[in-house]
């Protein structure tokens, strides 16, 4: 009898070593999650395409460079550029000459890409970048301007650039 419950205890046990762990509850199932705001946007983002952040590349490019006019053919016909101080709205043409205005305020620009990242907003489909970097420039009057900047660059549904929002903070 007693090698008898031996045995039952022991395939009882190997049964029990078969069955898979139990795993964790997914961190990542909102379904549980209370927040205490509603997004504007659905945050139903998949990665965007690459193309679009070597576009924003280029115009962060030409910008240090000196001429944002090279990087036209990047933008749509019809722009807005809101930045910490100005909102530009307008043409490409009106749009561009104005942040050429801006660079020209610098005698020498230097720029830095921390991180990038290109998104697709599934339920409006729209195509934006968001992108993390810094800006250390000299001005015509010879006083350093060091900023740390975080972009949001959004496309019309040519793939062309139609908006940017820049957020400015402190230098660290």
């Amino acid at each position: 009898m007693q090698k008898r419950s031996t045995l039952i205890f022991l395939l009882f046990l190997a049964a029990a070593c078969r069955q898979p762990a139990p795993q964790p509850a997914d961190a990542n199932h909102d379904s549980t999650l209370y927040y205490p705001y509603a997004p504007v946007y659905s945050n139903d983002y998949t990665p965007g395409e690459g193309r679009n952040a070597q576009r924003v590349l280029q115009v962060w490019k030409e910008f240090e460079s000196g001429d944002v006019l090279h990087a036209s053919a990047l933008f749509a016909d019809s722009l807005t550029f809101i930045f910490p101080d100005e909102i530009i709205k307008g043409s490409c043409t009106t749009v561009l000459t104005a942040l050429r205005r801006r660079r020209a305020a610098y005698t020498d620009m230097q720029c830095y890409v921390d991180s990038w990242m290109p998104l697709h907003e599934n339920t409006r489909n729209e195509n934006s970048v968001v992108l993390w970097g810094r800006q250390d420039g000299t001005t015509v009057k010879g006083r350093r301007d060091y900023r740390v900047l975080h972009e949001v660059w959004r496309f019309d549904t040519a793939g062309k650039i139609s908006q940017l929002d820049q957020y400015e903070t402190h230098a660290h």
